[in-house]
């Protein structure tokens, strides 16, 4: 099973253009977790 990093990697080896997706990824992973807190 290809974890949400690895998919990630993958797709900025494809697409380089999506480089930085991880980043907004990650502060709306925070932001819904400080919601929910």
């Amino acid at each position: 099973m290809l974890n949400e990093s690895d998919i990630i990697d993958f797709l900025q080896t494809r697409f380089p253009v999506l480089e930085g997706i991880g980043d907004d990824a990650a502060i709306l992973s925070l932001s819904d977790t400080e919601s929910y807190s």
